[in-house]
């Protein structure tokens, strides 16, 4: 339900519910899957909703890891070339995520980006 909650404020760039929502989540007796966490802010930056992508990554740095499938939040960023996804791309970087991290092909984000 809570996971419900969450896609349908991002979908819908509530922001001040995402915002309580990940308010609740962040209680040690609230639990979320790590991966539905990490596709939820690839979902969010392939919407292009920079808000929502930031506040998931603040309050669950998971996010910025790479799924058991090798997607991440990095690598999904370094398809577009538009100033917002650049920023956030940046952002992200700075949050701690791995500016190596590979595609299973073994393409890092400059080689997505440069081939996009």
């Amino acid at each position: 339900l809570i996971l419900q909650q969450i896609q349908r404020a991002v979908n819908l760039q509530e922001i001040n519910t995402l915002r309580c929502l990940l308010s609740y989540l962040s209680n040690p007796r609230a639990t979320m899957n790590k991966c539905h966490l990490q596709n939820l802010a690839i979902l969010a930056a392939h919407l292009g909703f920079a808000d929502a992508v930031r506040l998931l990554c603040l309050q669950f740095p998971t996010c910025l890891e790479q799924t058991s499938q090798g997607y991440c939040l990095l690598l999904a960023l370094a398809r577009y070339s538009d100033q917002q996804s650049v920023d956030l791309l940046a952002e992200i970087l700075h949050l701690g995520a791995f500016v190596n991290t590979q595609e299973p092909s073994g393409d890092t984000a400059i080689h997505v980006a440069v081939k996009e």
